[in-house]
């Protein structure tokens, strides 16, 4: 049986359906990209995924949704290691986590 999506639910998988692009800058001036992707349900957490449903393993990410607004949870960024949680905003913006020295860029769709 389904269970009904609360209306804090419905809002997060709102915000995540409108979420088209993430652009992470790391500060050795690499960056990484991560779009086209969705969010698939597996081991108990939403996990990003590209279109097709294949995991991003070498990212290593998913979203924290048990609250509003949901976190994106990070532990590998490409070849770095790293434990990262960030709010995921409800428009377009830049997160920027100096500790890291990472900036965080979410684009949504318009």
């Amino acid at each position: 049986m389904m269970e009904r999506l609360t209306e804090e639910n419905e809002r997060i998988a709102e915000l995540i359906r409108k979420l088209n692009r993430i652009t992470i800058t790391l500060g050795i001036g690499k960056r990484a990209i991560i779009e086209d992707f969705r969010l698939v349900f597996k081991e108990g957490k939403m996990r990003l995924a590209s279109r097709d449903g294949n995991l991003l393993r070498s990212w290593q990410g998913w979203v924290d949704t048990t609250s509003y607004p949901p976190k994106l949870v990070l532990r590998k960024l490409g070849l770095y290691k790293t434990n990262l949680t960030v709010d995921i905003p409800e428009s377009d913006g830049t997160v920027v986590i100096t500790e890291k020295k990472l900036k965080i860029k979410f684009e949504f769709y318009k």
